[in-house]
């Protein structure tokens, strides 16, 4: 019988930072969507940034989806 040795996981590095394609695009880290008087101004903020930035994955229930991914109450 051979055994098979899995190593991939397993790794002395030190945590590295992130490829430049898996940083934030930068609109999650945006103070205005935190300066709403009310959960609602802040889910509408929220949505429009999400209906901005976000790519359906079914462009005909793209709606359904920046629902999906929205804040609700």
């Amino acid at each position: 019988m051979i055994g098979t040795v899995l190593s991939g996981c397993v790794s002395s590095r030190a945590v590295e930072a992130p490829a430049i394609s898996l940083s934030p695009a930068g609109w999650q880290n945006n103070p205005e969507l935190l300066a709403s008087d009310n959960f609602a101004g802040y889910a509408q903020s929220v949505t429009d940034e999400v209906r901005r930035y976000r790519i359906p994955f079914d462009p005909e229930r793209a709606d359904i989806e920046v629902a999906m991914a929205s804040p609700i109450e």
